[in-house]
């Protein structure tokens, strides 16, 4: 197979037949194994490298880079707007062209003695201080707040779940901490604490029910017997009561299989201290127009674009280009993500909260930033998502990455963006390769049908001839089609023929709507008016992609 460089290569075909195994398990994979070999042994240990293809050979490959269909899963620390980089724009803007406060709480005007790193003299005041540099303003570093360490939530520990069975005794396991953190000798300690262990816990007094939720972290001298052995031995031991076994798990968590260990005992809520912002207190002291910077990021995409061109008229004339010049790098991107249809996303939208279709366009959105050349970008189904209004917005970005020197390959159901491929490859269900066809000059609106069904000429002629509903057999799914079926039984006299041919279709691409909303709708609203005698095909039905 000949797959054209420096154009984009569409890859269609059935569920399950291979386009991700030849785009990403193919081509990325001997693409980016190529561009590793030329690293060192000792760079190569510490990255994460695709599996070898397994293929006789791939010839003439570039260097690759993939946008996953389903990216990975961001840290609790990454936003919108540290993916963007949208936020270290505007913590630029706050630092150099914000109106700061003197250590009395004294407002400033702005000054270029920021950018210039000179002490600010307080208006009011006479004390000189310096104003914050956008690193201070980080809430992944100096400005993050104190309380919730600049991820915006609190975690307690919810006491409902230490004790989830309370007609338990302490010998029978009622902890759940100290079942599952800690050891199974900690009620041995609760009863040198003068805990009753054999007492069901809802029977035990006050005194005793909190010295096992909160007790004191005191030693005692033990005799524990350990199992399978017949001797005791002397401890002495510490008594973890079950909110500090929590407490003592959590600060040893290292990774996530440790906080999965303890995130059972906790519930999260906002942080009070800086309301979910992230920002410590002197952080959101510096404003631009009335607006501190936690205001600024709780904007959306188009919010922030509007808002932008009022901020160099606030400003003394001699710092307003130095503010154009912030709004103008910022312009660019906020504009392609706009084109992928990501205006509506606030900047402090944590990322683990975007879906993989988000998460991906803000891949493609930093991969077209970079003005790479000669590199093969695979993209798994970029229109994943994705409004049929954005779609031309990612062509455009597809568009651009073919205009620096770039190669691109994606797989994709949608037939708006195969349609703008220059190279077309299907797959059946049975991993044959069907057909390659060059469509430079012939678009997939022309030679669609005649790749994946040829629809029209095998059936729209029948359809024409045939006085009844016969074309009811290019429903893919017996459940809508005898539904659809029956429909037309209870309102037409006209002969029928009721069996159905199932069809396997590309998932994505509408079925389901043709069935049940546009085909079987738009027919019954036909027969019950008009009893009509020739086939009504809808518009939409044509751009239905079904396979065999």
């Amino acid at each position: 197979m000949d797959i054209p460089l420096n154009q984009i290569v569409a890859v269609a075909g059935v569920s399950g037949s291979g386009k991700s195994s030849l785009a990403l398990g193919v081509l990325y994979a001997e693409g980016s194994q190529r561009y590793l070999e030329a690293l060192s042994t000792y760079t190569r240990r510490r990255m994460t490298q695709a599996a070898k293809a397994h293929v006789d050979e791939v010839l003439y490959v570039p260097a690759a880079l993939a946008l996953h269909q389903r990216p990975g899963v961001p840290g609790i620390r990454s936003t919108f707007g540290t993916s963007t980089e949208l936020l270290n724009y505007l913590r630029l803007m706050v630092s150099r062209l914000g109106a700061h406060c003197c250590p009395n709480g004294h407002r400033n005007a702005p000054t270029l003695n920021v950018a210039a790193e000179q002490p600010i003299t307080c208006s009011t005041c006479g004390v000189e201080f310096y104003g914050p540099s956008a690193e201070d303003l980080a809430f992944n570093s100096g400005g993050a707040c104190p309380t919730c360490g600049g991820t915006g939530v609190v975690r307690d520990i919810d006491e409902s779940t230490l004790v989830p069975d309370p007609t338990l005794s302490l010998d029978e396991g009622a902890v759940a901490p100290w079942r599952q953190l800690m050891w199974s000798l900690m009620s041995q300690v609760a009863g040198e604490m003068g805990v009753r262990t054999d007492v069901p816990f809802q029977d035990l007094t006050d005194a005793e029910q909190d010295m096992v939720l909160h007790g004191p972290m005191e030693k005692r001298h033990i005799l524990y017997v350990p199992k399978n052995k017949d001797h005791a031995t002397e401890l002495d031991f510490t008594f973890y009561s079950a909110v500090n076994t929590v407490k003592n798990a959590l600060a040893k968590a290292k990774d996530e299989k440790g906080m999965a260990r303890v995130a059972k005992f906790l519930c999260e809520s906002v942080c009070p201290a800086c309301h979910g912002t992230r920002l410590s207190a002197a952080a959101r002291e510096s404003q631009i127009d009335g607006l501190n910077l936690a205001q600024m990021t709780a904007f959306t995409l188009d919010e922030l674009r509007d808002w932008l061109p009022t901020v160099a008229p606030w400003l003394p004339a001699d710092m307003r280009s130095m503010a154009d010049a912030i709004t103008s790098e910022m312009a660019e991107p906020m504009q392609r993500l706009e084109q992928l249809g990501l205006g509506y996303l606030t900047l402090d939208r944590a990322s683990e909260t975007l879906s993989n279709g988000e998460r991906q366009r803000v891949a493609l959105t930093r991969a077209v930033r970079s003005r790479t050349t000669g590199v093969l970008y695979v993209l798994d189904e970029p229109s994943i998502g994705l409004h049929p209004a954005n779609v031309e917005g990612l062509l455009g970005v597809m568009d651009d990455l073919l205009a620096d020197g770039n190669s691109v390959v994606m797989v994709d159901h949608d037939v708006a963006v195969l349609r703008h491929a220059n190279h077309l490859i299907t797959i059946d269900q049975f991993c044959q390769f069907l057909k390659t066809k060059d469509i430079t000059y012939s678009r997939i609106s022309r030679c669609l049908f005649h790749i994946l069904l040829d629809i029209k000429k095998k059936h729209m002629e029948n359809y024409r001839k045939a006085g009844y509903c016969q074309y009811a057999r290019v429903l893919g799914f017996r459940k809508e089609g005898q539904r659809l079926l029956s429909r037309i039984k209870k309102y037409s006299d006209t002969p029928l023929i009721t069996k159905l041919s199932h069809a396997d279709t590309l998932s994505e691409a509408g079925q389901c709507m043709m069935a049940g909303d546009v085909f079987a709708a738009n027919l019954y609203e036909r027969i019950v008016t008009e009893k009509f005698k020739e086939p009504f095909i809808h518009e939409y039905t044509q751009q239905v992609v079904v396979v065999k």
